[in-house]
């Protein structure tokens, strides 16, 4: 009992102990320092074992074990501030937003809407997916899948594309893209297409193989040798559209909106102005340099002057001005290189009154290029172009132009030499006044030889004769030259063809030229023209006359070469009344009555009124003797007992008698439908005597001898032989 009592009176006494063992023997009211405080701590340690906490930055060598959280605290509490801002790894602080750690240099938190579950087990690489909508707990999503299944659902889940490189194991099918709001529904076959490294915004795409997995830019070859190839892009480049401008059909006038566009597409270079069908009303359209005007077609496409302008229609730069004139240095004057295509020109003449100075068309420039085109109602000329001379640049082009209803001529042409011009109809010109105006006139600039241009199928004609036509259907003015081949010229009261221009010019070749209101066909004013082929028919006037020479503008009328067909030129094939000498015609073909020529002439084939030795030689060609049966005889003369002989196709052979005391014959002849015409040359004296015909019938022919030397009749010589040619008309 004492032992107990005393065993409790220890352990009550230990507490005491302890704390007297630990107790720094302070009095009341004692504060300690600092330094003292960490003594008494260095001195009298307790049976804890380590050293207490007592500042900041310490560290603890165990682990922090707090006491446990009940509902009216918790049982470790951070007072809430600010983030740190250079945290450690390792420490833990509160804000507002959260609580936050540092770990690896790396900052985790806030930790704030709550606690993130995840299942009790998974499978490494399956995908982790929400399993709530309060962001709190995670469930397992299975595997990725395959590549297909990602896109389509038909196999795992479904994964949106990322922006950046993807990179697929196998070829994908997309049911739909969908790009800006425009959805495209791609094939779920075919191949990965590729396209160039580079290329040029706009430029369009082709296939750059037979496979269709590769696009490179389009290129534009037009098949000619050595064609440089060009993109699709500068291809259309060359075309631009008049509607870009505001040019429409349903525009009053499109003056302003035409011009300007072809301002601008001559200040780029030059190009095409595509023209919408049907009527652009404009006038004093303007073309420049390098500016090409096409329509969709002739009678489809019209540029129409609007009523009441009384103005030109089209014109090129710098015309008026220029007309009439040979500048100095010429090259960069004027307008070059353009060209209509494909439309009409309509001057509208029924409602624009004003006619002088006016025209459908007119330029002075060179280079042109009109093809397909027509030119209607012209209130003034419907067509009229000059160049300087025909040394400088030159050249234009015309083909398929046709001309229809103007006032005064349907072409004056002045230049560019050396055009080509073909496949023209002038119908219908010179409305303004009847016999004073030409179908067609080529004449010389400021008496310059600059018109010479190759002509072929050209028709000028009118539907008014005989009460009015042109003055003349063709007219070589002054100046004026050209190739006419193939041709057809009608509609004129005075002549079909006037030639009045540059000396050795002219060349008409293979045509027809119809007999007209009064006549001649041909009136010839200048020198050493040449038509060859040509038919000169009647089928209007009742005596008209073939060619004449005009020399009542002293134009001297000589040195031309003429070969024509006749038909029926009852006027008289040719006049050589005016003639100045030393032209050669050439004429077949039939003649009803009348003289075949009039006027002085030099011929060994038929009557020469005066021997001339330089004068003008005609050449006749009728029905010769054929055969024996067609032998003539001699009727009488050619001196005592002549005989015949050597009959053929060519000619006889005609024995001169003896005794000669005369120098007069005649001989018989089968009858000819009008006349006989003969050529005789005595083959011992030719050279000094002349046997000519001298008179004229159905059956006979006869001749008389001339001496070359002073033209008075002379007796044959006896026993000699003359060489007659006839033949029968």
């Amino acid at each position: 009992m004492k032992f107990i009592s005393r065993l409790i009176a220890l352990a009550m006494l230990l507490p005491t102990i302890a704390f007297a063992q630990s107790s720094p023997n302070l009095s009341y009211g004692q504060v300690p320092t600092a330094g003292q405080w960490n003594g008494y701590f260095a001195s009298k340690q307790d049976y804890l074992g380590y050293t207490p906490l007592n500042q900041a930055g310490g560290t603890m060598l165990g682990k922090l074990t707090t006491a446990a959280s009940t509902t009216q605290s918790a049982g470790f509490s951070f007072l809430q501030g600010v983030a740190p801002a250079s945290p450690n790894n390792g420490d833990i602080w509160l804000t507002s937003t959260g609580l936050y750690y540092q770990a690896g240099n790396i900052t985790f938190g806030p930790i704030g809407a709550g606690t993130i579950t995840g299942p009790a087990t998974t499978a490494v690489g399956n995908i982790a997916k929400w399993g709530n909508t309060s962001g709190t707990a995670l469930i397992d999503g299975g595997a990725l899948g395959t590549a297909a299944g990602q896109n389509t659902g038909t196999s795992g889940p479904n994964v949106p594309l990322l922006n950046g490189t993807n990179t697929w194991s196998a070829p994908q099918s997309f049911s739909s893209v969908t790009v800006g709001g425009v959805t495209q529904v791609f094939p779920t076959s075919g191949n990965i297409v590729g396209g160039p490294a580079t290329s040029n915004v706009g430029d369009l795409a082709c296939w750059a193989n037979g496979t269709g997995s590769l696009l490179t830019g389009c290129q534009y070859l037009n098949g000619l040798p050595n064609a440089v190839s060009r993109t699709i892009t500068s291809r259309l480049q060359d075309v631009k559209d008049a509607g870009d401008w505001g040019v429409s059909t349903a525009n009053a006038d499109n003056s302003t909106q035409l011009n300007q566009a072809i301002s601008d597409i001559s200040a780029a270079g030059g190009g095409t102005l595509r023209l919408p069908n049907g009527v652009v009303f404009a006038q004093n359209v303007v073309i420049k340099n390098g500016v090409y005007l096409r329509g969709g077609g002739m009678n489809t496409t019209f540029i129409k002057q609007k009523n009441g302008a009384n103005a030109s229609t089209v014109i090129a730069d710098g015309n008026g001005s220029l007309f009439g004139t040979i500048p100095a240095n010429p090259i960069g004057q004027g307008t070059h290189d353009f060209g209509l295509f494909d439309l009409t020109i309509d001057g509208n003449m029924a409602n624009n009154t004003t006619t002088a100075g006016n025209s459908c068309f007119s330029f002075w420039g060179y280079r042109e290029i009109i093809q397909n085109v027509g030119i209607d109602n012209c209130p003034g000329t419907a067509w009229k172009s000059e160049w300087t001379d025909a040394n400088t640049a030159m050249e234009g082009y015309v083909n398929n132009l046709t001309i229809d209803t103007c006032s005064y001529d349907g072409m004056d042409f002045g230049g560019p030499h050396d055009s080509r011009h073909s496949n023209i109809i002038v119908k219908d010109c010179g409305r303004a006044a009847s016999n004073t105006y030409s179908g067609v006139r080529t004449y010389g600039a400021a008496g310059g030889a600059n018109s010479f241009a190759e002509w072929s199928n050209l028709h000028p004609w009118v539907s008014t004769l005989p009460a009015a036509g042109y003055k003349y259907a063709l007219f070589v003015d002054t100046g004026g030259t050209g190739n006419f081949i193939q041709s057809q010229f009608e509609g004129a009261i005075s002549n079909a063809v006037r030639l009045q221009g540059y000396a050795g010019g002219t060349v008409i070749n293979d045509s027809m030229i119809f007999a007209i209101a009064t006549g001649p066909l041909i009136s010839i004013c200048s020198a050493q023209n040449l038509i060859t082929n040509v038919n000169l028919s009647n089928t209007l006037q009742a005596s008209p006359v073939g060619v004449v020479f005009d020399n009542s503008g002293a134009c001297n009328p000589s040195s031309n070469t003429i070969s024509m067909v006749e038909n029926n030129l009852t006027g008289g094939a040719i006049n050589f009344a005016q003639s100045g000498g030393l032209n050669q015609v050439s004429v077949r073909g039939y003649q009803s009555s009348g003289s075949a020529v009039l006027g002085t002439y030099f011929s060994e084939l038929l009557l020469d009124s005066a021997v001339a030795p330089l004068g003008n030689i005609y050449f006749s060609n009728g029905v010769t003797l054929s055969n024996s049966t067609q032998k003539p005889a001699v009727a009488s003369g050619f001196c005592t007992s002549p005989t015949i002989n050597g009959n053929n196709v060519a000619g006889f052979i005609l024995g001169v008698g003896t005794g000669c005391s005369t120098g007069t014959g005649t001989i018989t002849l089968p009858a000819a439908p009008t006349v006989w015409q003969c050529a005789a040359s005595d083959l011992a004296t030719s050279g000094a005597y002349t046997v000519k015909q001298t008179a004229f019938s159905t059956t006979s022919a006869t001749f008389a001898n001339f001496a070359q030397s002073t033209g008075a009749a002379a007796n044959f010589n006896s026993s000699s032989f003359i060489e007659i040619s006839c033949r029968a008309y």
